[in-house]
């Protein structure tokens, strides 16, 4: 069977971790896929959620539907030390935490250890693909967003992924010419 990436991510989080119902979690971005992995945690059990955006209006909406701690996002990184589960779930197409972000709680984390999942980081790397491949897959002028709801994990072990990429043109999607990626680990 498949599943989203989204449940995959918040399973393997309870793999490493154990029970979500006493982890702090913060989940980074309040788009669709900041939705569907606290839909995910909170289906998991999840209790202790907070949520961070660059807007706020969404941030609140995320938090009234499930429940959420809103941190403003120019305060997250001084609450990394209180947190168990990081899920960056931006859009950004860099990186928003880094290692020095954690320095200063180095002594915190070797006594509790922090886990950090990050979503964004398949789609960042799926789009300089496609960006620098754009002449051999006809895509100038097209933008691309990683759709969860077609990406999903299969086998034994979730050992493969297919990822697919919802295509748009000036942000209408453009049906029916998504890009589809096969990833294995």
């Amino acid at each position: 069977g498949s599943v989203s990436v989204a449940s995959v991510a918040v399973q393997a989080a309870g793999r490493i971790v154990g029970s979500l119902k006493t982890k702090k979690v913060l989940v980074l971005g309040a788009g669709d896929t900041g939705e569907k992995v606290t839909e995910a945690l909170a289906d998991a059990g999840a209790k202790s959620l907070f949520c961070s955006n660059r807007r706020t209006e969404r941030a609140v909406r995320l938090s009234e539907k499930f429940n959420m701690e809103i941190i403003p996002w120019n305060a997250w990184k001084g609450r990394l030390c209180t947190m168990d589960i990081i899920v960056c779930s931006t859009s950004a197409p860099e990186a928003i935490m880094e290692f020095r972000d954690l320095v200063p709680f180095t002594t915190r984390f070797s006594r509790q250890p922090l886990l950090v999942i990050d979503l964004a980081v398949v789609e960042s790397r799926l789009l300089e693909f496609i960006a620098a491949n754009s002449g051999l897959l006809k895509t100038d002028g097209l933008e691309f967003q990683l759709d969860l709801n077609g990406s999903v994990a299969q086998g034994k072990d979730n050992t493969h992924w297919f990822i697919e990429l919802q295509q748009s043109k000036n942000g209408v999607p453009v049906r029916g010419a998504n890009l589809f990626f096969r990833i294995s680990h």
